[in-house]
């Protein structure tokens, strides 16, 4: 969770880890994620969290938390805006990842907890071809040990329950401003289908595909980031990326005060719309230039 200035909160349920990609992503009833959010985005507003009240909310969901996020927000109507990356509405279902998990209790980080073998994990050394897979990604060994040593649980029954949201119409009635993001190399999104390999016909491929699933009124907008693959948190362009966040918060849910209405029509042409390159070279100045109007 990070706190934008004083007029904005930005939700975030992007931690290092994306197994368990929300603070509940241990859960064995994924009925009680999706209450527990919105008691924090009224709590934001209220004051009664941090004891500071916010003008707005915006929710930022990565992979299950991005699920976790479209599900909150499509449900409540309690947010100003969202951010979802590293799924789409073609992605592999979450349940498909099952077989490559392994139970908790066969690796050593977690053989002290004794948790069931519902709860599963990646198994060692993993990580890096799942989550990891941009071509020109050279990964620093510290970083990968680092991953490896904090990695979390997820359940059998949050991965068997996540893609109901995706394949419901839960997104289309979304309100409010919607950013989708994901890395161009991400498999659970272009699936390392031959689109991967060039990053205009990503993006192009990527917001075609995701507008059918929003209302007008979410003014979608999408970003594909290059040479990426699905663990952006650890991507070089990580701080990048979460300028181009920010500076997308600021644009179309405002900071200091709330932003002009955004333009539904521009949404609905049934071509590629603006979307956010963002390349590995870019600075969180180039890319806030970038953002479509």
């Amino acid at each position: 969770m990070s706190v934008r200035r004083a007029n904005v909160r930005l939700w975030s349920l992007l931690p290092r880890l994306l197994l368990g990609a929300f603070a509940l992503g241990a859960c064995r009833d994924d009925s009680a994620r999706e209450p527990t959010v919105r008691h924090l985005d009224q709590g934001s507003v209220s004051g009664t969290i941090g004891e500071t009240a916010f003008q707005r909310v915006v929710l930022v969901g990565h992979a299950l938390g991005a699920i976790v996020a479209l599900a909150e927000a499509s449900t409540y109507h309690d947010v100003d805006g969202v951010v979802l990356s590293g799924i789409s509405h073609f992605s592999p279902s979450a349940e498909s990842a099952l077989p490559s998990l392994a139970p908790v209790n066969q690796d050593p980080r977690f053989a002290r907890r004794n948790l069931d073998d519902d709860y599963l994990t990646t198994p060692p050394g993993a990580r890096q071809a799942s989550f990891q897979v941009g071509p020109a990604t050279d990964p620093d060994p510290q970083l990968l040990a680092l991953d490896e040593a904090t990695k979390e649980t997820v359940t059998t029954a949050a991965l068997r329950t996540a893609g109901a949201v995706l394949t419901s119409v839960a997104s289309f009635a979304i309100r409010v401003p919607v950013l989708m993001g994901a890395g161009q190399f991400d498999p659970g999104v272009c699936g390392r289908a031959y689109i991967c390999a060039s990053l205009e016909a990503s993006e192009a491929a990527f917001a075609i595909a995701e507008a059918p699933f929003f209302a007008p009124d979410a003014c979608l907008e999408t970003v594909m980031i290059e040479d990426a693959g699905h663990y952006l948190n650890l991507e070089p362009t990580a701080p990048a990326t979460f300028a181009l966040i920010r500076a997308w918060s600021d644009a179309h849910v405002g900071l200091y005060q709330a932003a002009p209405p955004c333009n539904p029509g521009r949404m609905r042409s049934g071509g590629p719309r603006s979307s956010l390159a963002l390349g590995r070279t870019g600075t969180p100045d180039d890319e806030a230039l970038r953002l479509g109007a």
